[in-house]
C-alpha cells in the first residue's frame, strides 16, 4: 500500500542570521607569529613525511594506509630511509 507523504511544520524555523545572533566564541585570535616552526626537514623530504603520515595512520588504526604508504616509500627510498620503512612495515604484520 503506497504510504502518505510526510508532512513538516517548519513555520517556526527562522533563518535570519544577523549578527547579532551568532554567539561570540570567546576565544583569541592567534596570528601565524604565535605558531610553533614549521619542521623544515619534514617539509623538505617527502619521504620522510610519508614515514611520519604512515605512523600517523597507524596510531589511528589505518593499518592499511600505513602499509601502502610505507610501501610507496620503500619502493622508491634508499639507505637509512627504505631501512627504516621496511622496519616499520614489518611491524605492521
Amino acid at each position: 500500500a503506497p504510504t502518505a507523504p510526510m508532512e513538516f511544520d517548519l513555520s517556526g524555523i527562522n533563518l535570519d542570521l544577523s549578527d547579532s545572533d551568532v554567539p561570540d566564541a570567546g576565544g583569541e585570535v592567534v596570528s601565524g607569529d604565535d605558531l610553533p616552526p614549521l619542521d623544515t626537514d619534514l617539509a623538505d623530504d617527502p619521504l620522510a613525511r610519508k614515514l611520519e603520515l604512515a605512523e600517523e595512520f597507524r596510531h589511528i588504526g589505518d593499518v592499511d594506509g600505513a602499509r601502502e604508504l610505507l610501501q610507496e616509500v620503500i619502493a622508491t627510498a634508499e639507505g637509512a630511509t627504505r631501512a627504516k620503512a621496511q622496519a616499520m612495515l614489518d611491524d605492521l604484520s
